[in-house]
């Protein structure tokens, strides 16, 4: 009987394994961006029928590979990568709206940025750290997260990296998908290694990048090998970067004839056009791909016919799902408290997570710009909790940032910011910002995060401002206004969102100017004095894509003061107790009566409102739709034409946060009390380096009105002093190594007169 009973299951053991058939595996080469081309091939297996049993990948065959093996079909890995902006995923530059509200005004706007370890800079290495690139890995490698190792995949998988320490190739075969894969193209000299603690991992394409020994091990019946690296006796052209790239994958490329030779299909697209940094060249690669596939279409069909069955591609279409916090765990962190980034992160545990949430978490933490990276996994603990580990890794402490700017309107000069954490109390931010040029500037900025939540932050902050502001009359310049400026403030600002702001605080403000060539201006003046005190609440919003190079989001900006100190008089020469207009050269005045006249016009007190709105709606690849506009309000007791500070109206850039960016005007070269401007402008986008804006504008303005005067105009319905303005203008920008360079023209319906304006690099301007 016991013989029959062992008889009986050989034979269903046999019947099993003659069902299950034969074993295809997929070995996929690394290559950089000529690993895209893996995709067509790919495609061309699923037409045909095949479906691999195991798949083993390096470097950039790993990311394919990987993506394929959790259940990715190669449509949708062909979306994926056509989807991608490589050069922002492949630079350590993060999208503007990706950074928190408290840093945006510094972000991205500088030449060189250098850290710096006490007054010396330290000169960093230049390799891609890949936040943003890490940021999409654990997007579409979220489905890896449901198991415990590859080999529980939909398709079993492996892919190599290099342990710099033993020499030796790492397998990964469990773990983090994400922290595999980015191991796997740490290419040396391009992207930053990675640290696995006893050890660091590099690209495991310098000792085994066609791994065709991983499908061997796995007991396959056929392999499809798909090599987009280095064929065997390929000679060595090019920089020196190439060749010692080369040479760093000598002992890979010595495998090669072996590994070809165990391939029942062998497949190298042609690419000798493309490098491994070509993924400017995505789109053709992926291309080629398709048509590498095609060519093979009928040596898959035959081998399709070995296997029992056609095999249908898996896919992600529709599945999601959450995953349990138990607790999180934080490492890596020294100037940045956990608490600090558990309260950006967002993540509650005890709940469960979606990846959109957690995206959104490490963003507001990324956003702080205090980290080189951050990052997480998963893991269990000894207790059997879903442990959420946040790794992130520290910029240096301090950073000195510089670059150069120069216009036809004010000066060339040099910028330079120097940025300190904790140099003034713990979760501190200190910069210490200077523009040396004929327009000095100086400012002092400082902010700390606030309470337990860490939703607010104490934010005070210096102005110092010598300027020189040209003045018109109907677009001719008239004289220059020198005006030396002192601002200071003090508010509580919420710094949860990235997208927005608001604040509440006291301000003051001391001003004192004088005309430079002075022809208005009666002998013995010797400058005016402005001293305003009040309160401020803004709300600020901005989610755009870039900074000086926007083409979606939009920004807006809402202030409102109340000015309960508006102090303005005259200083006159020593001794002059009279003046004389030029006008009536024989008509004296008391100087006295000057000041007590002003006195009269400065209403006291006075509120007034200010509302921006810029927007960038895309319309195509290359088009973008730009509504802006703005209204400014002043409002208290006085008289028509008060003296108040106005809003400061014209020229396409913003020097401080009250200027008005208006199309046929230049900066500054009207100052009203009251405005409301609507405007309109198409952008194209060459896709490169190249913008070009036209459009038009319609402004309205009016001079200070009383409680009184405002009633009188809404029930009369005119006002001789209301001005209409029609502007039209040009602007085209481009793209270089010292930022922005823009070129610009435009006039208004009331004098036809052109206004230009020439700009170049990143300026101290509130926006250029």
């Amino acid at each position: 009987m016991r013989k029959i009973t062992i008889l009986l299951g050989l034979c269903f053991s046999l019947l099993m394994t003659a069902q299950e058939g034969p074993k295809l595996g997929l070995v996929l080469s690394g290559g950089g961006a000529k690993g895209l081309a893996h995709i067509g091939v790919l495609k061309a297996m699923e037409e045909a029928g095949l479906r691999p049993d195991f798949i083993a990948g390096t470097s950039m065959g790993s990311i394919v590979g990987g993506l394929y093996a959790i259940g990715y079909s190669a449509d949708e890995i062909d979306s994926i990568m056509r989807g991608v902006n490589w050069d922002q995923v492949l630079s350590n530059k993060m999208p503007l709206n990706y950074i928190a509200f408290e840093e945006k005004e510094y972000y991205d706007r500088y030449l060189i940025e250098f850290p710096m370890e006490g007054f010396k800079p330290k000169i960093g290495t230049g390799l891609i750290r890949g936040q943003m690139l890490s940021e999409l890995m654990h997007n579409y490698l979220w489905p890896s997260l449901q198991y415990d190792n590859f080999d529980e995949f939909p398709i079993p998988f492996r892919c190599v990296a290099t342990d710099v320490n033993s020499g030796e190739a790492l397998v990964f075969k469990d773990g983090s998908l994400a922290e595999a894969l980015r191991a796997s193209m740490a290419i040396p000299s391009a992207f930053t290694a990675v640290d696995k603690g006893d050890t660091i991992l590099v690209d495991g394409g310098v000792l085994n990048n066609f791994p065709v020994e991983l499908a061997q091990a796995q007991g396959v019946d056929y392999i499809i090998g798909v090599n987009v690296g280095t064929r065997p006796g390929d000679s060595v052209e090019g920089t020196m970067t190439e060749i010692l790239m080369h040479l760093s994958m000598l002992e890979s490329t010595k495998k090669l004839p072996a590994q070809i030779e165990a391939c029942d299909i062998y497949i190298m697209p042609e690419l000798n056009n493309y490098s491994a940094a070509s993924f400017g060249d995505a789109h053709e690669i992926l291309d080629i791909g398709d048509s590498t596939g095609q060519a093979f279409k009928g040596a898959f069909e035959k081998l399709a016919g070995k296997f029992p069955a056609k095999r249908n591609p898996y896919n992600q279409r529709g599945k999601d799902f959450l995953i349990d916090v138990d607790s999180i765990d934080i490492a890596g962190n020294r100037l940045f408290s956990d608490g600090l980034i558990r309260k950006k992160l967002g993540v509650v545990p005890g709940q469960s997570v979606h990846r959109s949430d957690l995206e959104r978490g490490l963003r507001r933490v990324f956003g702080i710009n205090g980290f080189k990276n951050v990052d997480y996994d998963f893991y269990q603990s000894r207790t059997g909790k879903k442990v959420l580990r946040i790794q992130v890794k520290e910029k240096e402490k301090n950073y000195l940032f510089a670059s150069l700017h120069a216009d036809n309107i004010f000066s060339a000069g040099l910028v330079l910011n120097y940025t300190s954490r904790d140099l003034i109390g713990s979760e501190s931010r200190t910069v210490f910002a200077l523009d040396i040029s004929e327009n000095p500037r100086f400012r002092f900025d400082y902010y700390k995060y606030l309470s337990a939540n860490k939703r607010f932050a104490l934010n005070f902050r210096y102005d110092y401002e010598a300027l020189q502001t040209p003045t018109y009359d109907q677009g001719e310049l008239e004289d220059i206004n020198l005006s030396f400026n002192n601002r200071f403030q003090l508010n509580i600002m919420t710094t949860q969102s990235l997208k927005e702001s608001y604040a509440f605080g006291v301000f003051h403000e001391r001003i004192r100017s004088i005309l430079r060539i002075g022809n208005e201006i009666p002998d013995g003046v010797r400058h005016s004095n402005q001293n305003n005190s009040g309160l401020r609440f803004f709300h600020t919003a901005n989610d755009l894509n870039d900074r000086n190079f926007p083409t979606r989001g939009a920004e807006s900006l809402i202030i409102s003061n109340f000015y309960f100190d508006n102090n303005n008089s005259i200083a006159f020469e020593d001794g002059v107790d009279s003046l004389a207009f030029p006008a009536s050269p024989d008509a004296y005045i008391p100087a006295s009566f000057f000041n007590e006249l002003i006195q009269i016009l400065s209403p006291d007190p006075y509120v007034d409102l200010m509302w921006t709105y810029r927007g960038y709606q895309p319309l195509n690849k290359h088009w973008q739709l730009v509504p802006y506009g703005g209204l400014g309000i002043s409002l208290g007791d006085g008289f028509s034409g008060s003296i108040v500070q106005g809003f400061r109206l014209g020229g396409m850039q913003r020097v401080n946060i009250r200027d008005i960016r208006v199309l046929g005007l230049q900066v500054a070269e009207r100052v009203e009390a009251n405005f409301a401007l609507g405007g309109l402008q198409f952008q194209y986008y060459s896709g490169s380096n190249f913008f070009l804006r036209l459009g038009a504008n319609a402004l309205l303005s009016h001079p200070f009105n009383s409680w009184e005067s405002w009633e009188a105009l809404l029930v009369e319905g005119e006002d001789s002093s209301l001005d209409f303005l029609m502007g039209f203008g040009v602007e085209s920008v481009f793209k270089t190594f010292f930022g922005p360079v823009s070129v610009g023209i435009s006039t208004n319906q009331q004098d036809w007169k052109p206004r230009y304006y020439v700009g170049l690099g990143f300026s101290f301007n509130y926006s250029d």
